[in-house]
């Protein structure tokens, strides 16, 4: 298909988020490279930043997830969960983007 690679990452299953685990929730994700040859196309991407487990965190994930086809990946520019050393928070907010079929296919830089 002209691809270069194709990438495949398996989620660590702790007992958090084997609590927080839907019974459809994914645990391997896969995502392709760029083409390897140069085609006369576009690659089009999504940059996000202050991410929390906040509710305007979880309004811009919806919106980026009813404009996936549009995306070929995302780049999530710092500022991050706020967990200010509470590991809880961090879980929370990596099973935030979990919940997410969108991340299964597209790459989160």
């Amino acid at each position: 298909d002209g691809y270069y690679e194709e990438y495949f990452r398996k989620q660590r299953r702790t007992e958090a988020t084997e609590t927080l685990a839907s019974s459809t929730r994914k645990s391997t994700f896969q995502f392709k490279t760029a083409p390897k040859k140069y085609k006369k196309s576009s690659t089009k991407f999504a940059i996000v930043g202050d991410l929390g487990v906040l509710r305007h965190s979880k309004d811009t994930l919806r919106h980026l997830k009813s404009n996936s086809n549009d995306v070929d990946f995302v780049i999530l520019a710092g500022d991050i969960s706020y967990a200010n050393g509470n590991h809880k928070i961090w879980d929370d907010f990596f099973d935030m983007l979990d919940d997410l079929d969108f991340f299964t296919t597209k790459p989160l830089f």
